[in-house]
């Protein structure tokens, strides 16, 4: 019984990516699986990163097929918080994004495509449809606006903080 508790009190870090097949909701029941010491995890469809932030081994390698996630990933640990926040603040100023301003997110998307700059991707999916992540075949971002839902809220910011200090 007391086992149980301990697997459902367990304190993960949320990926700020909503992220379509997400592993966020099931972590309680999956790391308590994982051996007790770990010299290097894999997570080879990283996704969200949701279960290699929140394993505890001595290595962790994140992989994934969309190499622009990864990539943003990097940035993530390249640059110190507050370039980071930095950026996103100066991009959704530049850029005018908002919750109903469309244009505005289809400028930053058409942006991203041309320039691939990683921290670009993340502000665009903080304004995507559900936060969520789409390329077409041209490796070409392609997410609809996420009209009066999306947005660069606290939530995601406080995700993103973990997430960097982790």
């Amino acid at each position: 019984m007391q086992a149980l508790a301990e697997k459902q009190n367990l304190r993960t870090v949320k990926s700020p990516l909503n992220y379509i097949g997400g592993k966020s909701k099931l972590l309680n029941q999956l790391l308590p699986l994982f051996p007790k010491e770990i010299s290097t995890f894999v997570d080879l469809f990283a996704g969200g990163c949701n279960v290699g932030v929140n394993v505890k081994a001595e290595r962790i390698i994140c992989n994934d097929n969309l190499k622009f996630l990864i990539e943003m990933y990097q940035a993530f640990q390249e640059n110190n918080l507050d370039e980071i926040l930095q950026h996103i603040e100066n991009q959704i100023n530049m850029f005018e994004l908002s919750l109903i301003n469309e244009e505005g997110y289809k400028k930053i998307r058409q942006h991203y495509n041309q320039y691939k700059n990683p921290l670009d991707l993340f502000v665009l999916i903080a304004y995507s449809f559900n936060h969520q992540i789409r390329f077409n075949n041209s490796h070409e971002f392609n997410n609809p606006f996420g009209r009066e839902r999306s947005s660069f809220n606290d939530t995601m910011q406080a995700n993103l903080i973990r997430l960097i200090y982790i």
